[in-house]
């Protein structure tokens, strides 16, 4: 199967400005993504998708492949299907890698991979918590799923449960190439709305969505706090 990794990333952040280029232990934080991601054997190719100049100029620096694209996507998802448009070849699936977890490790990439080629047309990656802390957090997204391995509910607000088994959604997705150039032509839901997820635009049209559990965590940055939390967990 021919997957094309796309790693989305612009330089407007309301909460951190300019936060794809901010250093992390030498490096670049996109470019630190592409490194972690092109270390995954089942990715064809490999692009940083962005519309900034000021990326692509860091980007030929350390020899990474990019798509120029317009500044009309409001998301992700959208970027990378815009970006498709550049590609003389199309891919039969697409991963789109967050480009703020400058350690995601690329076993995660290769699960979600492994869960294209057996079949499913979007998929993601979530990790079991349970510190209330964490369960408890707005800003960590949880995903619920069937026996069959299908989410059910993604949701921020929660109260903590002993009784229950509560997991992390890991924030990497896999489409089908036809799947992918489908979910950007759908309008959005009121459960998309009302919790700020994406991925509900995708249940409340009827499609499914399959979650592989890993192990492997992932360290976003969305704040200067954030990015102290990681430079001290990975002083390397």
């Amino acid at each position: 199967m021919n997957i094309v990794g796309l790693i989305p990333s612009r330089m407007e952040s309301q909460r951190f400005p300019g936060k794809p280029l901010v250093d992390i232990n030498g490096i670049p934080m996109v470019v630190r993504v592409y490194k972690q991601a092109a270390r995954s054997p089942n990715i064809a190719n490999l692009y940083v998708c962005t519309d900034s100049d000021e990326i692509i100029e860091v980007l030929k620096d350390w020899d990474c492949q990019y798509i120029k694209t317009s500044a009309l996507p409001i998301n992700g998802t959208e970027r990378c299907a815009e970006a498709l448009s550049s590609l003389s070849v199309q891919p039969d699936a697409v991963i789109n890698i967050q480009g703020d977890e400058p350690y995601i490790h690329p076993r995660q990439i290769t699960q979600v991979a492994e869960l294209l080629e057996a079949g499913a047309d979007i998929c993601t990656l979530a990790k079991s918590i349970f510190h209330k802390a964490d369960i408890e957090n707005p800003h960590v997204v949880k995903v619920d799923f069937n026996a069959s391995g299908l989410a059910t509910n993604f949701y921020r607000n929660v109260a903590f449960d002993s009784n229950q088994h509560f997991y992390k959604h890991i924030g990497i997705y896999g489409y089908t190439y036809h799947s992918l150039l489908h979910i950007v032509r759908l309008s959005p839901t009121i459960k998309e709305k009302e919790r700020a997820l994406e991925q509900w635009r995708w249940l409340e049209n009827g499609l499914n969505i399959l979650v592989g559990k890993t192990n492997f965590d992932a360290y976003s940055v969305d704040t200067t706090t954030d990015l102290a939390y990681l430079l001290n967990k990975f002083k390397q």
